[in-house]
């Protein structure tokens, strides 16, 4: 088994060093910004309380650089001119917007790098470490560094993917769309039912059953046959009510209905729920409503 070292222990750091601990990896060392994160995972994992990040080099063969995005670099470049760096080890940040050629800084030693993204939003260390079994990650770098990540994605029980380094973007932008902007439709729907003399708790009250009934749907179904409404329907009637009550709540409330109503009219010509002509007939409706809000 590799023994672990991890630079960084936030929320996904954190959760990655007592789940592999609990599979029997040494972790030979931990770091990060705040000490106080960093010696409460090193009691609980047996690993060194590392003041620096060079330390965690040390002992480790394979070192996690779990810091936020935009010091990655920056810590790599730390570590490369420490010269402490050790003949073949493995260098894997966590990163799902950034390719493994951030920590390139590293290569002028025979080492090899790599990226291992956990496809999850975790808000807390013990709930991080619940939800980690049976994700996707997305892997990409070295072949040593690859082959490392894989094993030890399959010790956590995780599903790794190979993507390639210029997908690494797209790869991230699906993720926050399924993430990030369902967040943001949700507080889209709640501030709607505010509209109505709701406050925000019983509005997400409300809406929640909703919620959590359609994406039951969408992984029992897939997303095409899941949806429903007025668009799968080809209602143009309903649709133009919506587009009459939006308008005094301004602009940019009514476009992000409509846009998100137009990508919903293919997902019902693929559904063939509609057709072609009543896609575009819906489309027409809320290209001239965007008209005559001057977008």
């Amino acid at each position: 088994m590799y023994k672990i070292g991890i630079i960084g222990t936030g929320v996904v750091g954190s959760a990655l060093a007592l789940i592999l601990k609990s599979k029997g990896y040494e972790l030979t060392g931990v770091c990060s910004k705040n000490g106080s994160s960093s010696s409460q995972l090193a009691f609980k994992t047996g690993a060194r309380n590392c003041q620096e990040p060079t330390e965690v080099l040390e002992k480790a063969d394979v070192i996690f650089i779990a810091t936020p995005d935009r010091v990655i670099a920056e810590v790599a470049g730390a570590l490369s001119d420490s010269g402490l760096v050790r003949k073949n080890q493995i260098f894997l940040h966590l990163s799902g917007a950034l390719p493994a050629s951030v920590l390139s800084s590293l290569k002028k030693f025979e080492i090899s790098i790599g990226s291992m993204h956990p496809l999850q939003s975790f808000a807390q260390i013990e709930q991080a470490v619940n939800q980690l079994p049976g994700v996707f990650y997305a892997v990409e770098g070295e072949p040593e560094a690859v082959k490392a990540a894989f094993a030890l994605i399959e010790d956590l029980n995780g599903n790794p993917y190979l993507i390639k380094e210029e997908d690494k973007a797209l790869y991230h932008l699906a993720a926050c769309t399924a993430s990030n902007y369902v967040v943001s439709l949700v507080h889209y729907a709640v501030g709607l039912f505010e509209k109505l003399g709701m406050d925000g708790d019983q509005a997400l009250g409300a809406l929640f059953p909703l919620i959590k009934g359609t994406i039951n749907n969408i992984e029992k179904l897939g997303p095409v046959k899941a949806l429903t409404g007025p668009i799968a329907r080809g209602d143009t009637s309903t649709l133009k009510r919506h587009l009459e009550a939006l308008r005094p709540l301004g602009s940019t409330v009514s476009r992000v209905y409509g846009v998100m109503g137009e990508y919903a009219c293919q997902v019902a010509l693929e559904k063939q729920s509609i057709d072609k002509i009543q896609a575009e007939e819906i489309i027409n409706l809320f290209h001239r409503e965007d008209e005559e809000f001057g977008s």
